[in-house]
């Protein structure tokens, strides 16, 4: 490869100085044409396209941006000794990145030194953040020296000897971005074959994970470990949840739970006979017996390999609640100075303990929040994300690399502060196509309810919600099609202090489902806890239930203010409002730097 020169084919654009000359100096190196030079098949654009300088990649970002010679292309040169992947290998390759390792892997065929795949690791930064994807590019070279010297390599559109092998099946130019594994179409395996037809590896396993890829031969000697760190916390007379510790590389789990009879022989049960679970670790186990032992086992599972079994053992409590509390917390008749505390019947109890606490918002905001640097690891504690891949990607992510990625419609972030009400979120996100949306979801008594919903930007932007409640806020991903990264996500909060009110503190109510607190601080933010007992055993408390004393319902329970430093109000578009009684509906009340909280007007 040394007699490749300059020539008008390699010029017949005549623009821009970065990719023309870094193709040029290619040739200079040695390094042939990887388009097609014949006018007609490279109209087909089957050709290595914009993932190869030597082809149509020294356009890419209006030629400035032309990408890294691709691992073979560094073979050629000299600048790159290939690590051989064996037919047999029985273990999980990892290969990092092309940018930072200059590692790549070969695959030969038997009894032929020109024809190989090459099996590399491209990101989307620095030169090549003008790629098309990311992930694992499959090269399927077969060289020979008379076609090279005749800078012919990709004329044959039936044998291309430079040839990207495309995860989604479809070449041409208008589906470069499927090209990668897993890709757009999320490709997890492929077979490769020589051009004489024999079969060479059969990869199994596809993985992207924190910038490296990861592969797995099919049918060979490779033992998957057990599930680690399995255990059963929240244990219930008829319930319990298992945890244990996700691997990085297992797709799924298969979950096993028996029931010992008297003599202690155990029996699956039907419902959790071999049930797969995915994208989680942990797993609610219900419908159970009081008293009785069950006993788990949790494979992991991938790409047809499947570990031995982590086995525990667990048995349900024989409490008179079993775990149960009392449940349909609200406020009624609610006064300046008070208001009525109901809740639902509780089977099993003859009385109830109330308690009542006091909540003191802080003067001044904190802003608390995280950017992912650290991925799922630097997390804070209290949050939760049902979402475990990251991007890395030039113009996916916020101030800095990586964000999270959501893929599926339903996945989620919560951010939880305890003892913190959240005012507001501010959040950097981005959107792979139109239509996806982002609801914001509030933690209420009544389970997680809906309070707003966003459009992601397709163009990375910080987006700012309002939310003004006390306790956890969850991301829902809406998804029409595509995915979203989200990143730099943080909380404008007020620090609360709570307290219990001595003469409320686990106070009988004789029996009834209601109690009526009176004599409180006017307007003061309050909360109520409800125990069931028997007369013996008590249940665990109750979630709490905040009532405000300025949270007022009724047609004339409230008139517009101006805003003259005491009360100012606006409806749900961000409209003030002047004057008159108000119309029904929710609005917003800001008054004398206090939270801002929201009115019902029925």
């Amino acid at each position: 490869m040394d007699d490749f020169n300059a020539n008008s084919v390699d010029l017949r654009f005549d623009v821009g100085p970065h990719g023309t000359f870094v193709h040029e100096f290619g040739h200079v190196l040695g390094l042939a044409d990887h388009y097609a030079t014949d006018s007609y098949v490279s109209s087909l654009g089957i050709d290595p396209g914009q993932w190869d300088t030597m082809a149509s990649g020294s356009y890419n970002g209006n030629m400035h941006r032309p990408p890294l010679f691709s691992a073979y292309e560094r073979a050629e040169l000299g600048w790159l000794d290939y690590t051989d992947l064996g037919m047999s290998a029985d273990t999980i390759s990892v290969l990092p990145a092309l940018d930072e390792s200059n590692m790549a892997y070969r695959v030969a065929v038997p009894g032929d030194d020109d024809e190989y795949y090459v099996i590399e690791n491209r990101r989307q930064r620095g030169w090549d953040a003008g790629l098309p994807g990311h992930g694992m590019l499959l090269w399927h070279i077969d060289a020979d020296d008379r076609i090279w010297r005749q800078n012919v390599v990709n004329n044959d559109p039936d044998h291309q000897r430079v040839d990207i092998v495309e995860a989604d099946g479809r070449a041409g130019m208008m589906s470069y971005d499927g090209d990668t594994f897993p890709g757009t179409s999320g490709v997890t395996g492929v077979t490769l074959h020589s051009w004489g037809g024999t079969s060479l590896m059969d990869i199994g396993y596809i993985n992207e994970r924190e910038d490296t890829i990861r592969i797995l031969l099919n049918d060979v000697d490779f033992t998957l470990p057990a599930p680690g760190g399995l255990m059963a916390v929240d244990v219930d007379d008829d319930a319990f949840r298992l945890v244990w510790d996700d691997a990085a590389d297992v797709t799924s789990y298969a979950l096993e739970v028996s029931v010992a009879d008297s003599h202690g022989d155990f029996s699956v049960l039907p419902e959790y006979d071999n049930l797969s679970i995915t994208n989680t670790d942990t797993y609610d186990i219900t419908g159970l017996e009081p008293a009785t032992t069950y006993r788990v086992g949790l494979r992991a599972c991938l790409a047809g390999y499947v570990s031995e079994p982590a086995t525990i053992d667990i048995v349900t409590t024989n409490s008179v609640f079993g775990g149960d509390v009392p449940a349909g917390l609200k406020a009624a008749d609610i006064t300046p100075t008070g208001f009525t505390a109901v809740w639902d019947e509780m089977a099993g109890a003859t009385d109830y303990l109330i308690s009542l606490l006091q909540y003191e918002y802080a003067s001044q905001t904190v802003s608390r929040g995280y950017d992912f640097d650290d991925r799922g690891e630097g997390m804070p504690d209290s949050w939760e994300a049902t979402a475990g891949q990251y991007d890395s990607s030039f113009g996916w992510y916020g101030r800095s690399a990586p964000s999270l990625d959501m893929t599926r419609d339903g996945q989620y972030l919560s951010v939880e502060y305890e003892g913190t009400m959240i005012e507001r979120l501010s959040m950097w996100c981005r959107s792979s196509a139109g239509r996806n949306k982002l609801r914001i979801d509030v933690n209420t008594p009544e389970g997680w309810t809906a309070l707003s919903e966003v459009d992601v930007p397709v163009a990375g932007s910080v987006v700012e919600v309002p939310v003004g409640v006390m306790g956890s806020v969850r991301l829902v991903f809406e998804c029409a099609g595509g995915y979203m990264a989200i990143d730099d996500v943080y909380a404008v909060c007020r620090d609360v202090t709570r307290s219990t009110v001595p003469e409320y503190d686990g106070l009988s109510t004789a029996g009834q489902t209601s109690f009526t607190f009176e004599g409180l601080d006017e307007g003061g933010i309050y909360a109520f806890t409800v125990r069931g007992t028997d007369g013996t055993e008590q249940s665990d408390d109750s979630a709490e239930c905040v009532v405000r004393l300025d949270y007022i319902t009724g047609l004339d329970g409230i008139r517009p203010s101006s805003s003259d430093g005491r009360a100012v109000i606006y409806d749900m578009q961000g409209r003030m409002m002047h004057g008159g009684v108000l119309p029904r509906g929710i609005y917003i009340i800001k008054q004398d730097g206090r939270p801002a909280r929201k009115v019902v007007v029925r």
